[in-house]
């Protein structure tokens, strides 16, 4: 004897023993949006307050930035290059008195006069000392502007990194009044998207009834 067919329907409706939880989830959910709206409304408020501050942040003038940025164009203009180190002068002044006191004591301990000779070597000496002392002047200005020259990708970058936290806070006090309703759409998963099908399927009555009890498990709680 062949086995018999069955037919098996669906409807829209849940299985009528997960309704009820379904229907306590479902209201769940809903006290909790409803219970948690005047949180979202006060925060989108308090966010709303802050923006005209921000706004003055974002695209108002920083007074260090400003700073900053007109110092490295000094540097990199060469500003600095063409004043010279104002304690340079001292440093040189310094250095040829030493320069001096070095170059007589020679002469002086070899006993030869302070003569023609004795100018020559000093002139030579102290020009020496002092193209030194330019010399590391100029190059430590000329490091200084390749420093002031990386930084200014830095500072043109700098000047709109207030927008992008300002447009954030904007959009969040014009999206936190609606999370609740967001968070509305869970309840499209639990009571929706039950199909009506018919159709016949081969096997026993048994075959239905392990197809009707796997069907139901995702509505049993626990399971």
């Amino acid at each position: 004897m062949g086995k018999k067919s069955s037919t098996t329907k669906t409807s829209n409706k849940p299985w009528k023993a997960a309704r009820p939880y379904l229907l306590g989830a479902a209201g769940t959910i809903q006290n909790t949006v409803d219970a948690n709206q005047g949180n979202l409304d006060s925060q989108a408020g308090q966010i709303r307050g802050f923006l005209p501050g921000l706004a003055d942040k974002a695209f108002g003038s920083n007074a260090g930035l400003d700073a900053a940025n007109s110092y490295a164009t000094d540097v990199l203009g060469g500003k600095y290059l063409d004043e010279g180190n104002p304690y340079l002068q001292g440093m040189i002044d310094s250095t040829n008195a030493d320069v001096s006191d070095r170059v007589n004591a020679m002469f002086n301990k070899s006993g030869a006069s302070l003569g023609t000779r004795h100018a020559g070597v000093l002139t030579k000496e102290l020009a020496n000392a002092e193209n030194g002392l330019r010399y590391t002047n100029y190059g430590n200005e000329r490091n200084a502007m390749t420093q002031a020259a990386g930084m200014i990708p830095g500072l043109n970058q700098a000047q709109y990194a207030g927008i992008m936290p300002y447009l954030a806070a904007q959009q969040t006090a014009a999206g936190l009044p609606y999370q609740g309703i967001s968070n509305l759409g869970m309840m499209g998963g639990l009571l929706g998207g039950y199909g009506t099908q018919s159709g016949t399927q081969p096997g026993g009555w048994g075959n239905a009834i392990l197809a009707g009890a796997a069907a139901a498990l995702p509505f049993i709680p626990g399971i």
